[in-house]
């Protein structure tokens, strides 16, 4: 299927048409563009914009149809002012609406004014995906590809402004929370309310779904607030008897004076500093009577400062009955919602990801020489912003280090990125490794033919891959990444090796 050009006519289209050329030979890049040898047959279609009011269209057309077989279409349109982003931004989407059958499009970047190559850019990325390609006298007519990152950072701060006649403006400066990369509207209510209780003796809930961020706006509170130190408990990794022990401590009878011993719990441990309890959600009854106790106590003669997480609504909880009332009343002086990754919006993906990969960067760098100059190409970056990270922060940061440990290249593609998101798919919907269907008897495996049947190697690499990659980002040493896994570190050696020796026996035998 052929191609639809779509330009804006220039100064040095219409000096070429008028045969006042500024050079002998030069050609302008439309006219260039529809007479090169490689794109002329590729080309069915020409639309074009002229906003000289002095020149008409018209003679455009009847001047350039003698120059191709290809239809064209001319239309006269009144600007302002040629690098007026809003009213080129508008008739070039009015043009582009106009065009039947959806076509694949073809934009000419170099004619007319900066702001309406930018916009072509910009609209190529979006809604109207195109081919951007310019013409110049010395390098020809050839395609040209704008990294996605410089594109949508033009858009991004186009949004920004329109934004700020809304919202009064950029976010506030925040130094204490910085840690936090956020901008949209939600995260913005939600840090500045952090930031205004920080100082505060009420206690805190922070709720938000898993890997929202909770314990990072948690530390960033503390941070303002000034405390000695900062405590973190999560009720959901202890056994009952194991949590009420960090929690208050115990009273023993010591075995040679035969009085009695006691060991201070984090509620008495730490009076002058911040205690996180997380998940207190997941608290079983009789240690919620005890929390209540012992807080309504330690708020007599304690400066500790309590903040506590769930990543389930506990009104929910106290309605049903498993969470006690009082205790709700006596965790919640404020409650701070945090919104999961995928209501974040575009810019927050971005400066995330950003941030990520800057920290993965330096965490992995001593494992792999290779890992400091890994980039993100466009489509990877547009597979990542349409993924829904149900897992929020904490999913993007495996997808993110399983890519850049795996992807061999120095570039991660759009299918390096597509091949980690597989595992994150399955583990969501439940169907992904363990419910893949069987090869039917009749059907001979052929490792030359790709199909959706299992095969089992291939499912347990997987499996392999996922796992290593997701240590390998949370510990730097070998023995701790063995450990964690559950295997001696000398077969983790040989595991994680095995790609490297791969492509050395590979180039060998070439």
């Amino acid at each position: 299927m052929k191609r639809t050009l779509c330009s804006w006519i220039g100064e040095t289209d219409w000096l070429v048409q008028e045969g006042k050329p500024r050079k002998e030979d030069d050609l302008g890049p439309i006219l260039r563009t529809v007479i090169d040898e490689k794109w002329a047959d590729q080309i069915g279609e020409v639309r074009l914009l002229n906003n000289y009011p002095g020149r008409r269209s018209a003679e455009f057309k009847k001047w350039l149809s003698k120059k191709t077989k290809a239809k064209i279409v001319c239309k006269d349109v009144k600007l302002s002012s040629p690098t007026n982003f809003t009213e080129v931004d508008r008739i070039t989407i009015e043009l582009l609406r106009s065009l039947p059958d959806n076509p694949p499009l073809l934009f000419l970047c170099s004619a007319g004014t900066f702001v309406m190559s930018a916009v072509l850019i910009l609209i190529s990325h979006n809604q109207f995906p195109a081919m951007l390609i310019e013409a110049s006298e010395k390098g020809g007519v050839k395609e040209i590809d704008v990294p996605f990152n410089i594109s949508v950072r033009d858009l991004i701060e186009r949004a920004d402004r329109a934004r700020g006649e809304i919202s009064g403006g950029r976010r506030e400066y925040l130094p204490d929370f910085e840690a936090i990369k956020y901008d949209c509207r939600k995260m913005r209510d939600a840090v500045a309310k952090a930031a205004s209780l920080a100082n505060r003796g009420i206690n805190l809930l922070l709720e938000g779904e898993t890997g929202t961020g909770r314990e990072l706006l948690a530390r960033c509170i503390h941070k303002k607030s000034k405390k000695d130190h900062f405590d973190v408990i999560n009720c959901s990794a202890y056994m009952p008897e194991q949590l009420e022990r960090e929690l208050f401590g115990t009273v023993r009878e010591d075995a040679k004076s035969g009085e009695p011993r006691e060991t201070r719990g984090l509620f008495r441990k730490s009076r002058s500093s911040t205690l996180y309890i997380s998940e207190v959600d997941t608290l079983p009854a009789y240690l919620q009577t005890r929390l209540v106790q012992e807080i309504d106590r330690e708020a007599q003669v304690t400066r500790q400062r309590l903040i506590f997480s769930s990543s389930l609504p506990i009104a929910d909880a106290v309605a049903v009955g498993s969470f006690r009332r009082d205790l709700f009343y006596r965790i919640t002086g404020d409650v701070i919602t945090l919104p999961p990754l995928r209501e974040r919006g575009l810019t927050d993906l971005r400066l995330i990801t950003e941030h990520l990969i800057r920290e993965l960067k330096l965490r992995l760098k001593n494992e792999d020489a290779k890992i400091p100059e890994k980039q993100l190409d466009r489509s990877a970056q547009e597979t990542l912003w349409a993924f829904p990270f149900d897992g929020n922060v904490r999913e993007l940061e495996t997808v993110l280090a399983r890519a850049m440990i795996n992807t061999e290249d120095n570039t991660i593609r759009r299918e390096d990125i597509e091949r980690t998101l597989e595992l994150n798919r399955g583990s969501h919907i439940g169907d992904g490794i363990l419910n893949r269907p069987l090869r039917p008897a009749e059907v001979k495996y052929d490792p030359k033919v790709r199909d959706d049947y299992v095969v089992l190697d291939h499912v347990l690499e997987e499996v392999r891959q996922h796992y290593l990659g997701l240590a390998k980002a949370s510990h730097r040493s070998i023995r701790k990444r063995a450990n964690a896994l559950g295997i001696n570190y000398q077969t983790l050696a040989y595991r994680e090796n095995r790609p490297e020796r791969k492509r050395k026996n590979e180039n060998s035998s070439k």
